[in-house]
């Protein structure tokens, strides 16, 4: 049987053993030294000692080798209890399956229900979190300005975030006002525009497209003489009231400023950078049947507007008739037009262009809202079939004589309802 010692080895020489044969096992002196053993004397030859030694050492590793094994055992136990305990919550014995096996059976199920249930609430809310954090890194990019971004527009670009940054906060809740872009009025002083080029030219002066510098909108201001003895005031007068007046319905031209200088007055009204209906005549020599439609059909509602305020155009023609940006109409000119005409009243005064003058006008007779309509039969046969329906290719004193006498004349090919409307107008 194998032994461990627990003791110190001591060098114990030949001459010395039989001196300290009897020495006690609980105290042994050595070079003046006391020191405890407890175990008992062993004869130890020389030829031993190195076998002893590793003797002790493999018992040592034996014992150590055995304590690992053991805690490997008490881990491998521990994890087969958990493995049972961790099936049996599912997995269920012969014995188990009795009366109330369908009972088990259904709370397993709603277990494993309610666990997918809440990993569906639990995605949801992932979502829902990710979202709100895109907002709002969306509404704070929008505030937020970089120092790169500050130079000569930077009162532009605030302005432009700060109603990106509303929009974005608005549309998160239920409802909404839209967002309207604040304009500062236009100046009123002529030095404070910057003039362009010119836009077109008649009788009463010429129009001009302008800017100003505070405000990048684009505007086309009517340049109007004044006339000896202020001969013609009241026109002016006129045409700034109506343009008042038209100022609520959005197929009429609309005003923004009027003022003026000792020898000029200046109209600034809104710039249609689509040209003029004569423009466009020039270019297709007559439209579609769709945009026939569209035009004509803008066209009855400016004008029906205007006459439902008592004002006759009396000056309707291509020229006068721009489109907007958007592909609208923008019936403008209104310095010839004629004010307080309501349901029959009658006015008279040579007023227009001859080939869009209506009978009556040029016989000088006394007429009414109908010589609008007269002028918009002809531009409707203008944009259907791209000719003017009476002879003026001879003079006025010809063109004067086939409005009073003759009838309109329109090609072959022009559609039966088309000729009809003509007719009615």
């Amino acid at each position: 049987m194998e032994r461990k010692p627990s003791c110190s080895i001591i060098n114990i020489s030949s001459s010395d053993w039989e001196e300290n044969r009897q020495v006690s096992p609980i105290k042994l002196s050595s070079n003046n030294l006391e020191r405890k053993t407890s175990c008992s004397i062993i004869n130890i030859s020389s030829s031993d000692w190195e076998e002893n030694r590793q003797v002790s050492i493999k018992c040592k590793n034996h014992s150590d080798g055995e304590e690992e094994r053991k805690k490997k055992r008490m881990k491998v136990s521990t994890n087969i209890r958990k493995r049972k305990r961790s099936s049996s919550s599912l997995t269920d014995n012969s014995s188990d399956w009795g009366v109330n096996s369908g009972e088990k059976f259904k709370k397993v199920s709603i277990k494993c229900k309610n666990h997918s249930d809440g990993e569906e609430e639990r995605e949801k809310k992932r979502q829902k979190l990710s979202s709100d954090i895109r907002k709002r890194k969306r509404s704070s990019s929008s505030i937020t300005d970089n120092s790169s971004d500050w130079g000569v527009n930077s009162g532009e670009k605030f302005r432009k975030r700060k109603s990106g940054s509303t929009d974005s906060s608005a549309g998160e809740g239920c409802s909404q006002r839209p967002c309207v872009q604040v304009r500062r009025p236009l100046a009123l002083d002529i030095t404070s525009y910057t003039f362009h080029r010119v836009l077109g030219r008649g009788t009463f002066g010429k129009v001009m497209l302008a800017s100003t510098p505070t405000n990048s909108q684009q505007v086309a201001i009517k340049v109007i003489v004044k006339k000896p003895q202020m001969a013609n005031r009241q026109s002016i007068l006129r045409e700034a009231r109506v343009l008042r007046v038209a100022a609520g319905h959005p197929y009429l031209c609309h005003m923004h400023a009027a003022f003026q200088t000792q020898n000029y007055a200046f109209i600034a009204m809104e710039f249609a950078s689509g040209g003029s209906l004569k423009d466009l005549l020039k270019k297709e020599h007559h439209l579609k049947t769709r945009q026939v439609i569209f035009y004509s059909a803008e066209m009855v509602c400016g004008l029906q507007y205007l006459h439902s305020r008592g004002i006759i155009h009396c000056d309707l023609k291509p020229d006068n008739i721009l489109i907007s940006s958007e592909g609208h109409i923008k019936i403008a000119d209104f310095g010839l037009a004629v004010e307080h005409v309501f349901g029959h009243d009658t006015t008279c005064g040579y007023r227009g262009t001859p080939k869009y003058m209506a009978p009556e006008v040029l016989a000088d007779q006394r007429y009414n809202a109908a010589v609008d309509w007269w002028a918009f039969g002809i531009i409707l046969c203008q944009m259907a079939t791209g000719w003017y329906p009476f002879d003026d290719k001879h003079g006025d004193a010809a063109l004067r004589h086939s409005i009073l006498e003759n009838r309109a004349k329109v090609p072959a090919w022009t559609p039966s309802k088309l000729v009809i409307l003509l007719r009615k107008c």
